[in-house]
């Protein structure tokens, strides 16, 4: 609580097969801030074990060479750096640290793609093989993304292929590993130059890849999944709901005619909300009448359900294509659309400008002037959304040159009005500052 910033938490690890040794350097370190330069360390409990081909690995801490072997070990790291050594390890090993996100830090830890692929098929700690595959997957998006390039990469695909053979043991889990990290999860970790254009084609590109890889055995799993049957409300059909929604998204994304069929089999045959918005959400990726027709088609369902319209309204405005923002604007006149209406804003607009990433951060611009004309209309009306909306604009200066000039003369435009409110002019004065 005395102490200000997120500690970075720098790992690296050696081993020596001959005298059977594993050694672990951490070291923790926290960036200056103001009115404090110097920071002390702080404990910082790091939760490791060892994984090889086989699974974990048993061993012993060589300091305490009495200690029963184990697999699992707590280190409490106090000092700015710690060394440990563990004995006993008989095979390769790669460390799996931060075991159950032991401790909410940055780290810093060079590991190979062997690694990450070791680490996900292998680990016993179900956190960690969730952060390999993500680790590995934003390895190849960050590169990609960076170079402008196609993202492919036939071990991921490999990877995944694996993933679904246990899948449905742990559908909810398996969904989560399934799953790339977002545009907005890459452009974070990018950090500086971000070209958000690039990042979607590179995410896209991928996600095809992995999809014309695993296309076959994700559509048996996807038929066994039966989504048409009785809506049931437990943890473990919940999962397998969950399950179908990923599956079925890499069925369209891998462009087959079938697939589309699939999903709107399933928007207009399902049970339950859940898998009719899975369908309408993956079909909202895919271009063309298709698309329109079920947007359409759930509207007249739905229209009096002002709940289920919030996310109609949404899925339409995350729609990653250059023409989201024209779709945006028509529906900004649409019956069910009202600017005094927070949920309305927050659906359409809020969605737009904080979820879909390379649309509000055009390289024209269009879609900062956008956001700045409706918080213009609404602070008047309601100046908490207004000022929320606003906060979309927080990482401008992360990207590349012309977006960053585009978002400052959209903010310079809305910090001249001198008929701003309180909540408005902090953010505005803020964001600029």
């Amino acid at each position: 609580y005395n102490q200000a910033g997120t500690p970075l938490v720098t790992v690296t690890t050696s081993q020596n097969l001959l005298d059977q040794t594993f050694t672990v350097t951490l070291q923790q370190s926290t960036a200056s801030t103001p009115f404090q330069a110097t920071k002390l360390p702080l404990l910082i409990p790091i939760r490791v074990g060892l994984v090889g081909e086989e699974g974990d690995i048993n061993f012993t801490l060589k300091a305490t060479s009495k200690s029963e072997p184990t697999s699992d070990h707590l280190i409490e790291l106090d000092e700015m750096s710690q060394t440990l050594t563990f004995s006993n390890v008989r095979q390769p090993a790669v460390l799996s640290a931060f075991r159950g996100f032991s401790a909410p830090v940055n780290v810093a830890f060079e590991q190979t793609d062997t690694d990450f692929l070791l680490l996900a098929k292998k680990d016993s700690d179900s956190f960690n093989r969730w952060q390999a595959i993500q680790n590995f997957a934003m390895r190849v998006l960050k590169a990609d993304s960076i170079a402008g390039n196609a993202s492919e990469s036939s071990q991921l695909a490999q990877a995944f292929n694996q993933l679904l053979d246990q899948a449905e043991r742990d559908p909810a889990y398996a969904a989560l590993l399934l799953t790339l990290p977002g545009e907005m999860d890459v452009a974070r970790d990018i950090a500086h130059d971000v070209n958000p254009e690039a990042i979607r084609f590179s995410r896209e590109s991928l996600r095809s890849s992995i999809a014309s890889h695993i296309y076959v055995k994700a559509t048996e799993i996807y038929h066994r999944l039966n989504v048409s049957s009785s809506f049931q409300t437990d943890a473990r059909s919940a999962g397998l709901r969950a399950l179908a929604a990923t599956v079925l998204d890499y069925l369209l994304a891998s462009g087959a005619p079938e697939a589309l069929e699939l999903a709107k089999q399933q928007f207009y045959n399902s049970t339950n909300m859940t898998d009719r918005m899975s369908a309408l959400i993956a079909l909202a990726a895919r271009q063309g009448d298709d698309r329109e027709e079920v947007f359409a088609a759930f509207y007249d369902k739905y229209k009096h359900e002002p709940l289920v319209i919030d996310k109609w309204l949404a899925a339409q405005a995350a729609i990653g294509e250059n023409s989201t923002l024209g779709r945006v604007k028509q529906l900004c006149a649409h019956a069910a659309f009202s600017i005094t209406n927070p949920n309305r804003v927050r659906a359409l607009v809020g969605t737009f400008a904080m979820g879909n990433i390379s649309q509000f951060n055009r390289a024209d611009g269009e879609g900062y002037r956008f956001v700045i004309d409706v918080v213009k209309r609404l602070d008047p009306v309601n100046p908490q959304v207004a000022s929320r909306l606003l906060t979309s604009f927080r990482a401008w200066r992360s990207f590349e040159p012309l977006r960053q000039s585009h978002a400052k003369a959209a903010l310079e435009s809305l910090a001249f009005n001198v008929s701003l409110s309180s909540d408005v002019l902090d953010i505005v004065t803020r964001s600029l500052a």
